[in-house]
């Protein structure tokens, strides 16, 4: 099932996609009523959840203009505690539901179901494939009468796939959080330290571009800038362990040498690869490729092992 979450405040709004999230929900998200608006012409959504007090348009111009539009996705309006006359005047504009802030995970998950149980029959909610059934609203999986534990990103390709059954589906066409996995938190950082040397190294002013190509085989992520650069004898060297490279091209910049280490370290470890070139006006280019479903993190990863 696929959420929309409008809401302008960051912290709130991550707080809920995760929520959502671990409960296998596919959730797009937008920080003003304009965004929301181009998502839902564009995109069909099972639920909105629709903060009232955003800016550009606020809550309820959005709704107004998609029960103009004809467009009947169901909508739970996120309101201010106590705030009767918004709520009045939501459900009378066609809002299903309201939930009032402060709100607790249960509560919200729980409206989330009541809207998705109305917005069609028990059938359209259930996917089946011989004895393979998936229920889209209680976000279950069950083969040959026994519950099938699955995690979010598992659950939300097999709904994908039995959405498209007797269709046949490219990897291009897979939702785009499917195609790699991998530690979030680890493939982070790998890239923080790129990005921080491709800053750290940057000339005054210079140029830092950075670009992601999808293909059939993975990823591949380019961050370059225009630096002090790398001789072409450095290239073996630049990812060892505490490695700067030559000093009367570098000693302004301090640094404690680990960054690319590490970064390679990570990558690694998610089965990709990573190198460095360089090229003329002092340009230099770290490229790192992920294969789709790399598979798990090795299990003796640390941060002492970098």
């Amino acid at each position: 099932m696929r959420v929309l979450l409008v809401d302008d405040e960051n912290s709130l709004r991550e707080q809920v996609k995760n929520i959502l999230e671990n409960q296998r929900y596919t959730v797009e998200t937008a920080q003003d009523g304009q965004q929301a608006l181009d998502k839902l012409s564009a995109v069909a959504f099972d639920v909105v959840i629709l903060d009232i007090m955003m800016p550009k348009l606020d809550g309820l111009t959005v709704l107004r203009q998609l029960r103009k539009a004809k467009i009947e996705t169901r909508v739970l309006l996120l309101t201010a505690k106590g705030d009767a006359a918004d709520k009045v005047k939501g459900l009378d504009l066609g809002a299903d539901d309201y939930l009032a802030k402060p709100f607790s995970r249960d509560e919200l998950l729980a409206r989330v179901r009541a809207l998705l149980r109305r917005s069609g029959s028990a059938s359209a909610a259930l996917l089946k494939v011989q004895d393979l059934e998936l229920d889209t609203v209680s976000r279950t999986v069950i083969r040959q009468g026994k519950q099938i534990e699955l995690t979010p990103r598992e659950f939300s390709l097999l709904e994908f796939l039995l959405y498209n059954k007797n269709r046949v589906v490219s990897r291009f066409s897979l939702p785009a959080r499917l195609l790699v996995r991998g530690d979030p938190e680890k493939l982070s950082r790998a890239f923080s330290n790129i990005i921080d040397n491709a800053l750290k190294y940057n000339l005054e002013g210079g140029r830092i571009e950075a670009s992601v190509e999808q293909s059939a085989a993975g990823l591949t992520v380019r961050i370059g800038n225009t630096g002090v650069g790398i001789l072409a004898a450095e290239f073996p060297l630049v990812f060892e362990q505490f490695y700067r490279i030559e000093k009367s091209r570098s000693s302004q910049f301090g640094g404690s040498g680990l960054g690319l280490t590490i970064a390679k370290r990570i990558v690694e470890l998610h089965r990709g690869q990573i190198t460095i070139e360089s090229g003329g006006e002092n340009w230099t280019q770290v490229t790192v490729f992920l294969p789709i479903n790399s598979g798990q993190l090795a299990a003796a990863y640390s941060e002492n092992s970098v």
